[in-house]
């Protein structure tokens, strides 16, 4: 069930209860009034009829010219009254008894008189009223008990009232409030479901943003609308959902490029295998092998396997550099330079290329052998970019915070499209020349992940025809990734 008609029904109910306790408070408290009225009404009557009689036996006394009446003139004069009980107000009937329980004068319907739920003459005060409410002949009939004295006589008069009058306007009352209360509690009720519906507006809305993201469109955002509530709900939406999106890229990214990877990495494999493959067969097959075609078969082999070890060794340091944690120490740069320098001596010199290292006393918080990998890669791509005869300079500085290598060399430099590419695995802007100096493409993408994982920047110059700069800028402390 939707919220809005859960909203609608536990407020209809709510309503309907509230208005429910209220009406029958209201009517109860009316009927217990109008049936107090009653009861002073019946007992003002009892009041007056009781000083009739008084004055009747006063008037017989006088007319008489007696001081007192006997027993048989005072019970005719109040079979009299009683008779003529219609005359002291509205009431269906009278009932006078004596002490002893004998009735001594009757008016009107005296059956409808409740005489054995009141108290008899004998319990009756003459300051009390007592009455009682029953039930005739599909009518409401109240009687009321009171006591007078009569020259010594002790007398209960019981007079009956009708308030079939009073039940059956508090029945209108209360099917008529009921009516009234029923169409109030819908009327409030739908005007609330109006309300919430409006309120609730903005939840729909975040509700299709949301499954608009869970379809995957990531680029969906929740338009900020409603209450303060509700656009922080939508804010945090947006926040998640471009979370979402930047992983969504992040991991399309990775699988572009794991695949890119792959692909490259089979057409580099393919290439040497191939050679290897037809150059060995040649050997087996052809029996008459000459020493100049040994040579150059064998030349071939060789350097294909080179090629492949090469680029095997390139492929376990970028897989170990990605996944290895970091042995950190504290590291001279002056005596791993000298160390690089010794190492790529040879190297350089069989193409007459010279390196000059600059710069000294600057010290690094990191992997020594990553390091030294890295400071090799970028000596190896510039001895492959520079021709017979040229110069590389390797320099260190030292800032505030970060310790800066540099690697500059003054080769065949590159493009602007290419700079935007050299760090991809296996991306050669010159694959022939490329493959002809030993290369696979992997030098700078090592390099990258090397000083990303250190916490480092690394930035390329370049400018075709004039050389290359690649700076490396890294933190003096440990700021590398977990």
């Amino acid at each position: 069930m939707k919220l809005k008609w859960k909203i609608f029904l536990v407020s209809l109910v709510f309503i309907m209860a509230a208005v429910a306790v209220t009406f029958v408070t209201i009517l109860n408290v009316t009927l217990e009034r109008s049936v107090a009225s009653d009861r002073e009404s019946a007992a003002a009557y009892n009041g007056y009829f009781a000083s009739s009689v008084s004055g009747r036996i006063l008037y017989k006394q006088v007319s008489q010219g007696v001081s007192v009446l006997g027993s048989e003139e005072i019970n005719s004069a109040l079979r009299d009254i009683a008779l003529d009980y219609e005359s002291f107000g509205d009431a269906a009937a009278v009932l006078l008894l004596d002490e002893r329980g004998k009735t001594v004068g009757a008016g009107g319907n005296t059956q409808l008189a409740e005489t054995e739920s009141l108290p008899r003459r004998g319990e009756l005060t003459d300051s009390d009223c007592y009455t009682v409410i029953c039930d005739r002949e599909g009518r409401s009939y109240l009687t009321a008990a009171s006591a007078f004295s009569i020259h010594g006589q002790d007398i209960a008069i019981y007079s009956v009232h009708d308030v079939t009058d009073t039940y059956n306007s508090f029945k209108e009352l209360s099917r008529f409030g009921t009516a009234v209360s029923l169409v109030s509690a819908i009327t409030v009720s739908l005007l609330l479901f109006v309300i919430t519906v409006v309120l609730l507006r903005p939840i729909n809305t975040l509700n299709r943003s949301l499954g608009a993201i869970a379809g995957g469109n990531y680029a969906s955002r929740a338009p900020l609308s409603g209450g303060a509530e509700f656009k922080e709900i939508a804010g945090n939406i947006n926040i998640m959902a471009e979370a979402v999106e930047d992983n969504v890229h992040r991991l399309e990214n990775i699988a572009e490029s794991r695949k890119q990877f792959t692909d490259s990495f089979a057409h580099e494999m393919k290439t040497p295998l191939t050679s290897i493959l037809c150059y060995g067969d040649l050997l087996r097959i052809k029996r008459d092998v000459s020493e100049a075609e040994r040579l150059e078969y064998s030349a071939v082999i060789v350097e294909e396997a080179k090629r492949l070890k090469a680029l095997s060794s390139k492929l376990l340091e970028l897989a170990t550099t990605e996944s290895a944690n970091l042995e950190l120490e504290k590291i001279d740069l002056s005596g791993l330079f000298s160390e690089i320098e010794s190492a790529v001596r040879p190297i350089l010199s069989a193409r007459n290329i010279t390196l000059e290292v600059k710069g000294e006393g600057s010290t690094l918080l990191g992997d020594k052998d990553l390091i030294r990998s890295l400071v090799y890669n970028l000596i190896d791509n510039a001895q492959k970019a520079s021709s017979e005869g040229g110069e590389i300079i390797l320099s260190q500085a030292r800032t505030d915070d970060k310790t800066l290598i540099t690697v500059t060399d003054r080769g065949i430099g590159m493009t602007d499209e290419v700079l935007k590419r050299v760090c991809e695995p296996f991306y050669m802007a010159d694959k022939s020349r490329s493959r002809k100096a030993g290369g696979a493409g992997l030098g700078l993408s090592l390099c990258a992940e090397i000083v990303r994982r250190h916490g480092g920047a690394i930035s390329i110059d370049s400018t075709p025809g004039k050389g290359t700069r690649v700076e490396v800028s890294l933190p003096h402390t440990n700021e590398a990734e977990e």
